[in-house]
């Protein structure tokens, strides 16, 4: 029947997002990098491997990037720039397709263009986290990661104040079985 087909495609699709999951734990620490606000996460790259590796298709599209005051200042009291950028992930196994717009924003310290490649590659892994893919990030279950909520607003308050948290915009969900 279709309803049978469907479930068989779509647990075909969980065991590869739990592939690319194993995959990404099992290069723990090494696959670890921080982000411009000092917390834990899994290099871009590494996403993208252990997505690759589970022979997910998926594909990128670069949907919006712009700049936005950030209402914070540098060490010399210039206003500091913020890139924001939006993408979307669509994964495409066995024509069950679902697509994820996510967005992330990082400050133009030196380099516009080191500014907007950071902020792409923090949307990239917030699009697969939504498919609970590199989720042990977002989770906080790295254990370089483990910070309570008042110490991550008080090291973020301008942001707080602009009502803005970048890191955590867009929905979250809990697991493989939430996302289709």
């Amino acid at each position: 029947s279709r309803l049978a087909k469907f479930i068989k495609k779509f647990e075909t699709i969980v065991d590869k997002i739990n592939k690319a999951n194993e995959i990404l734990l099992k290069g723990e620490p090494k696959n670890w990098s921080k982000d411009h606000k000092g917390y834990a996460g899994y290099k871009p790259q590494a996403v993208i491997d252990a997505v690759n590796e589970a022979d997910i298709t998926w594909s990128l599209e670069l949907l919006e990037t712009t700049e936005r005051a950030s209402g914070r200042t540098n060490k010399t009291g210039q206003a500091i720039v913020d890139v924001l950028t939006k993408v979307r992930i669509t994964i495409d196994n066995a024509n069950v397709i679902r697509a994820v717009d996510a967005v992330a924003s990082h400050p133009i310290l030196d380099d516009y263009g080191d500014a907007m490649k950071s902020a792409q590659t923090d949307a990239m892994k917030k699009a697969f986290a939504h498919f609970s893919i590199g989720n042990r990030a977002y989770h906080g279950l790295l254990t370089e990661q483990k910070v309570d909520k008042k110490t991550y607003q008080a090291k973020n308050k301008a942001d707080f104040e602009n009502g803005v948290d970048p890191l955590l915009e867009g929905e979250h969900v809990t697991g493989v079985e939430d996302i289709f």
